[in-house]
Parts: structure tokens; C-alpha cells; sequence
């Protein structure tokens, strides 16, 4: 059987580098993707994997005096050391940066609220 992951939100494909900060630990990590939910991130080799619920905080720099910075935790960990992060919380600066880099990468504010209603309407069902 195929495990079919059904989206709410579009993820963009964003590769930049970051800082994920784990029980302890500080490490930079390669961004793979960004969502309106999570990120999606691959971890150095020679680092120990967070297991799956584990709390994280994200520290992007997207240059000059703008930084996304995210509670979250890991939902999924996959080999050799990916993991899936979904956002617990954010400052309304890093929500707003957010809102600006999916609105532009998405083609614009339609698609973002389609994504942000979709987002809502999933955790209504729940």
C-alpha cells in the first residue's frame, strides 16, 4: 500500500540554511521546504536525530534585520536524517515574514488565503 500524505498547504521549496535548537543541542540544518504549518529540513550526518515529538525552535536569517524564528516539534523523521517540523507558535514578526515569503513564492495573497482557509477549515474537522 502507498502511503498517500494528503496536503492541506502548499510547501515552497526553499533552500537556505538554519538553525535548529533541540534539547540542548544548537545545529545548523539545510532547509528544504516551508509551509504555512512547517518546514521540512535535513540534519549534518554526524548529529544524533531528535525522536518524533520532539519540542524544536527554528532560527532562520533571510537577511539584513529579518529573522523567522518558530516553536515547533518534529512529526516526522525520515533516513538517513530528515526531519518534518510542524509550527507550535511564532512572534507576529516572524507570522508576518512568513505571510511575505509564501505570498510571494505561492504567485500571491489568493493562493496564500486558499492555503490559510484550507489550513482552518482541517483543524475545524479534527
Amino acid at each position: 500500500m502507498v502511503d498517500q500524505e494528503q496536503r492541506v498547504v502548499h510547501r515552497v521549496r526553499f533552500i537556505a540554511r538554519a538553525v535548529l535548537k533541540t534539547q540542548g543541542h544548537t545545529v545548523e540544518v539545510q532547509m528544504l521546504d516551508i509551509s504555512l504549518k512547517g518546514a521540512l529540513v535535513d540534519l549534518p550526518a554526524d548529529v544524533t536525530t531528535p525522536s518524533l515529538e520532539s519540542r524544536v525552535v527554528l532560527d532562520l536569517v533571510l537577511g539584513g534585520d529579518i529573522e523567522l524564528v518558530a516553536t515547533g516539534r518534529v512529526v516526522r523523521v525520515a533516513p538517513p536524517h530528515r526531519l518534518g517540523l510542524l509550527w507550535e507558535s511564532m512572534d507576529v514578526d516572524t507570522a508576518t515574514h512568513l505571510h511575505r515569503l509564501l505570498v510571494l513564492n505561492l504567485g500571491g495573497e489568493e493562493a496564500f488565503e486558499a492555503d490559510l482557509d484550507a489550513m482552518l477549515a482541517a483543524q475545524a474537522d479534527d
